[in-house]
């Protein structure tokens, strides 16, 4: 299983690919990117980047997408095995700390 510290020593989230949460603490809508990282197998940054350059239109996909940067799909052998998501920091901190953790499985 794989754990991600953030900052300070608080444990992030770590989902399953079927999006449901295996570990999670933070209470502040964390848990909506991994499931977005992993239903659309990429970065959600990407979404944020789509609506930051006018493309809001990405919303319709899904009602529960979070075009936020900071979930990471988890990829081992090529296949989809998880998800991880960070939030607290902004959002290219929160990016970098789930980038870690979703290196340590390639």
């Amino acid at each position: 299983m794989l754990s991600v510290k953030y900052k300070g020593g608080q444990t992030k989230l770590l989902v399953s690919p079927e999006t449901t949460v295996v570990t999670y603490v933070a209470g502040d809508g964390a848990e909506l990117r991994p499931g977005t990282a992993a239903r659309f197998r990429r970065e959600s940054r990407l979404f944020y980047n789509a609506y930051e350059t006018g493309h809001a239109y990405t919303g319709t996909l899904d009602p529960t997408l979070v075009a936020s940067p900071g979930g990471f799909p988890l990829i081992e052998g090529g296949k989809l095995i998880g998800a991880v998501g960070c939030s607290g920091g902004t959002g290219d901190q929160d990016a970098a700390i789930c980038k870690v953790g979703a290196e340590v499985v390639k």
